[in-house]
């Protein structure tokens, strides 16, 4: 495995220390915004913020929580051509979201926009 917390080289691969920083997001979360629930519930329920709000989108996922360390990954890939990072952050979408209905998807778009 290589290092991506700022070399350029290697495959691509998170380094450990890298992957213990990133808060991964696991159900239970909203169906809509994909917003993390902080209590047990059944899948497919909709957040209250969704629900009050309706978005202009059918659903939203993220792979991991908004942290320093996925800020400064996030960034890397978005402002300083850290390309390679795109394999992982497909085959980790791929890996988590796989089983929901995913094959109609129009865009993937890195969040945040503004990091």
């Amino acid at each position: 495995m290589f290092k991506r917390c700022g070399n350029t080289r290697g495959s691509g691969e998170f380094c450990s220390d890298c992957w213990k920083k990133l808060e991964f997001i696991a159900r239970p979360y909203c169906s809509i915004c994909g917003q993390r629930f902080s209590i047990k519930i059944l899948d497919n329920c909709i957040c209250g913020n969704c629900y009050s709000n309706k978005p202009n989108y059918e659903f939203a996922r993220s792979l991991f929580k908004c942290n320093e360390h996925s800020k400064k990954i996030v960034h890397q890939f978005k402002y300083q051509d850290k390309t390679i990072f795109a394999k992982t952050f497909a085959k980790l979408l791929y890996n988590r979201y796989s089983s929901e209905d995913i094959k109609d998807i129009d865009l993937i778009i890195p969040v945040p926009t503004n990091v």
